[in-house]
């Protein structure tokens, strides 16, 4: 800590000056002077620090930029202990050396201290003024010198723009990137953490002004607050993934250590290799499980499955003939008699021979039997929506002619972290699950995936990007063309959109989409599948029903068209991100 003090200490920026300490000439290296915080808080912000006076000694540079993170933290680590809640102790009044950058007040004689902040080097009274140059003495080299004296400052205001947005990118990237991980940095920090790493080691609070779901007991670092945070997030949510340089050993300021030995390590894969270690953990932790289908001996089509007969035999991961019927009947009377059954259906346009099966015996087997059989530890597999060149019969979203079907539970993953925790999940359920798998994605999506055995809750929807003007509800692949969508809204239309993931079609999730709903008060859904009778007529028709006062404008749908899937035209037939910006245009000027 120390060296790190010192290091921050060399920085060039602006002092607080006393009126014991005049302007200092001294070096780089000297020592910072010393002023109490809660006069150097009036000067700077005097209704801040009026209204904030618990943050009168926090050595940080910008009182509402703690508060935001503070916030932020307790908002993502709302389902903490309540044991860990510590009483609030008022802090004691000390005084801290601190090195801010920022601009002096707008009126002096209001600051409670004759102590001054200038961002320059003021200019002696006794120094003489340079006298003006006379018209005929401003010669050649008069306007050279002018000229190269314009050319240094339009160099340095360059250079000082490039820095300001290198440092609005940054934090733009860490508030993003962090929100994704379920640890919402705020602007200000990140903007801290971009003028100097060292600085994180050096902000310290006390436990009085912690957030409580914390668990500080005594002063904490800012790296153990993030710590306490991560490891929070980790636990509360299954699929959070940490990742980064060296964060397995702990990271450079051991922000992160010790948690990969709690909570085990992860590996980047891509949606095809989180199908494929789902089905090894499930092949390994229940002896039961079988794995069949068209061509899964070999790997399958797509490869999701290679690997697998040569670990646990040919008894376990075997072919079937090519009949979509008969593997789901299979898979059917394979989990009556108590075994776990992955059955793979190669494209799910190829799943309607078995539609009978599905629907008339997997749905039904235990209603009808009054709970004496079931078939529930079944799960069909099936590669799901477009590619870009697959036409009529490698294209299809089939989901809504299942979804009219009580009994079954239907799940599309928008990414291999979800894959592999939703997979498990359908492996394990008590229902027969439809697992559709988008084909687009399994080479294209890559994720940092926890390569041990967890599970994400059905039926269970996920806000990935918070918003206040419009809802948009997705699934599969074409959640990602609803988060470009949104980007693109934002920054030309200036609309805040909310973006939810379904993830399980059926039974979905009516309460996250009515809860945003009535926020926001407009909801766009969007599928690839057509648009006539498509899911997204039922989340209409549903969140009407709920949401009917909140709403500010129509329900809009953005899907495919109403004709079969076409070859040459499926860039006109899939609803683009620029469909969807035009939609949300429409909603929004209504």
């Amino acid at each position: 800590m120390d060296s790190m003090a010192v290091d921050f200490s060399r920085r060039r920026l602006t002092h607080i000056h006393s009126p014991e300490l005049p302007t200092s000439t001294c070096p780089d290296t000297s020592p910072l002077p010393v002023m109490d915080l809660s006069a150097a808080l009036s000067i700077l912000r005097p209704p801040i620090a009026s209204s904030f006076p618990h943050f009168a000694s926090l050595p940080f540079p910008d009182p509402s930029a703690f508060l935001a993170f503070t916030q932020h933290l307790q908002n993502a680590h709302k389902y903490s202990s309540p044991s860990l809640t510590i009483p609030s102790v008022p802090p004691a009044p000390v005084a801290k050396r601190v090195a801010l950058d920022v601009q002096p007040p707008a009126s002096p004689q209001s600051c409670s201290s004759s102590s001054f902040i200038s961002s320059s080097p003021q200019q002696s009274p006794h120094r003489k003024q340079a006298a003006p140059i006379p018209d005929d003495k401003k010669d050649e080299a008069y306007y050279e010198r002018r000229r190269k004296n314009n050319d240094a400052a339009k160099r340095s205001r360059d250079a000082r723009r490039q820095k300001e947005e290198a440092i609005a990118t940054r934090a733009a990237f860490l508030e993003q990137m962090a929100s994704r991980r379920g640890l919402q940095l705020s602007v200000q920090l990140a903007r801290q953490l971009h003028s100097s790493s060292k600085r994180l080691a050096a902000f310290t609070f006390s436990a009085s002004q912690a957030d409580p779901s914390l668990g500080a007991t005594s002063k904490m670092n800012l790296c153990q607050a993030v710590n306490n945070a991560m490891d929070t997030a980790l636990k509360s949510d299954p699929s959070t993934c940490l990742f980064g340089e060296d964060v397995a050993f702990g990271g450079v300021f051991r922000c992160s250590v010790g948690l990969q030995e709690k909570y085990g390590a992860t590996s980047k894969m891509n949606l095809c290799q989180a199908v494929n270690n789902a089905m090894d953990t499930a092949l390994k932790s229940d002896p039961s499980t079988c794995l069949f289908g068209e061509d899964v001996a070999f790997g399958g089509v797509f490869r999701c499955s290679v690997g697998l007969q040569e670990k646990y035999g040919k008894d376990r991961v075997f072919n079937t003939p090519l009949c979509e019927q008969g593997i789901a009947g299979f898979g059917i009377g394979l989990a009556v008699a108590g075994a776990t059954a992955i059955a793979e259906i190669q494209f799910a346009d190829y799943i309607f021979p078995a539609f009978d099966q599905i629907v008339n015996e997997a749905a039904k087997y235990r209603y009808r039997s009054g709970g004496l059989f079931d078939c529930g530890k079944l799960t069909i597999r099936a590669t799901w929506g477009a590619v870009g060149h697959g036409a009529l019969y490698h294209s299809q979203s089939p989901e809504a002619y299942f979804a009219h079907t009580p009994g079954l539970k239907i799940v599309i993953p928008r990414g291999p972290i979800q894959a592999k925790g939703l997979l498990l999940s359908c492996i394990r359920d008590d229902d027969p699950c439809l697992f559709f798998e988008p084909k687009l994605l399994y080479r294209t999506a890559v994720e940092e995936v926890p390569v041990g055995d967890y599970q994400l809750e059905l039926s269970k929807a996920e806000v990935v990007r918070q918003g206040k003007d419009v809802t948009m509800v997705g699934w599969g692949t074409q959640l990602h063309v609803l988060m470009e969508a949104a980007q693109i809204a934002k920054e030309q239309l200036g609309a805040d959109c909310e973006v939810i993931d379904l993830k399980t079609i059926l039974p979905w999730d009516v309460d996250t989409v009515a809860e945003s709903v009535t926020k926001t008060g407009r909801l766009l859904v969007s599928h690839e599948a057509p648009v006539t009778c498509g899911f997204a007529a039922e989340i209409g028709a549903t969140i009407q029903g709920r949401c009917f006062l909140n709403l500010e404008a129509p329900i809009t749908r953005v899907c495919g068209w109403d004709t079969p899937f076409p070859h040459v035209y499926e860039p006109f037939y899939l609803p683009t991100k620029w469909r969807v910006v035009d939609a949300i245009k429409k909603l929004s000027h209504f």
